[in-house]
C-alpha cells in the first residue's frame, strides 16, 4: 500500500472512526494547516501525543491515528477555527515530515485483519453491548451526562467496538490500545476489558461511605 502526504494533528486525546471530535484551532501553524484542508477538501490524521505538549510542538507521537473529516466549521475574525469533525478510518505513520508550515507526515490506511468465527464475533459484540449500557446507568445515576442506556447501539462490530469508546469513560491511552488492535475480535476484546473496568470505577464512585 502507498504512502501518501497527510496534513497531521496530534492531540492529547484519541479520535476513532465514526466518532465526532469538536475542535478549537487557534495555533497559527494548526489555522494554516485548517485553511489548506478545507481549501483542498482533504481529512487530516489526528493522533495521540505520547509525551509533551499540543502548543509548540516538541511532542512525542504515537504511530497509529485516524482520518477527520471536517463536517462542520465556523471561522472567526482573527483567525481562530471552531470545528466538528468525524473520524473516518485508521492511518498508520511510516514518516514523519518538517512540521513547517503544518504537521505532517507519510501515511498508509490501516484496515483491519479477517480473523474470528461469526459466533465469537457475535458473543463478543454481545458482551460489549451489556458492558456499555452498565457505564452509562451508572454515568446517569452519577449524573455525569451523555448518552440515553437505552440508546440504539450498532449491530455492526466495527461500529460498535468505536462506539463504546466514545460513549464510555475510557483514558486515552486505553482508546489507543483498542485503536491499533489488528482485528475486529481482538479490539472487542480490549474494548470489553477497558469498558468493564471503567464500570468498576463508576461503581466504586456510587457505593455508600462505610464508616472508618
Amino acid at each position: 500500500m502507498n504512502a501518501v502526504e497527510t496534513p497531521m494533528f496530534p492531540l492529547g486525546t484519541v479520535l476513532v472512526p465514526t466518532a465526532t471530535m469538536p475542535l478549537h484551532v487557534f495555533e497559527p501553524r494548526y489555522r494554516a494547516m485548517i485553511k489548506h484542508c478545507l481549501l483542498e477538501q482533504e481529512e487530516f490524521g489526528v493522533v495521540l501525543i505520547e509525551r509533551g505538549h499540543e502548543v509548540g510542538g516538541g511532542d512525542d507521537r504515537l504511530p497509529v491515528g485516524c482520518l477527520a473529516r471536517i463536517d462542520q466549521f465556523q471561522e472567526a475574525p482573527d483567525g481562530r477555527y471552531g470545528l466538528l469533525c468525524v473520524g473516518t478510518q485508521r492511518i498508520q505513520v511510516t514518516d514523519w515530515l518538517d512540521d513547517d508550515p503544518f504537521p505532517r507526515a507519510m501515511t498508509v490506511r490501516f484496515p483491519d485483519q479477517d480473523d474470528g468465527a461469526p459466533e465469537e464475533i457475535a458473543e463478543l459484540s454481545s458482551q460489549v453491548a451489556t458492558a456499555v449500557r452498565a457505564a452509562l446507568r451508572l454515568a446517569e445515576e452519577l449524573r455525569l451526562g451523555g448518552p440515553d442506556p437505552l440508546i440504539e447501539l450498532s449491530s455492526d462490530p466495527t461500529v460498535l467496538g468505536y462506539q463504546a469508546l466514545q460513549m464510555t469513560p475510557v483514558g486515552p491511552f486505553d482508546t489507543y490500545r483498542c485503536l491499533e488492535a489488528a482485528s475486529v475480535v481482538g479490539r472487542l476484546r480490549l474494548v470489553h476489558q477497558v469498558v468493564t473496568e471503567a464500570v468498576e470505577l463508576l461503581r466504586m464512585r456510587t457505593a455508600p461511605p462505610t464508616d472508618g
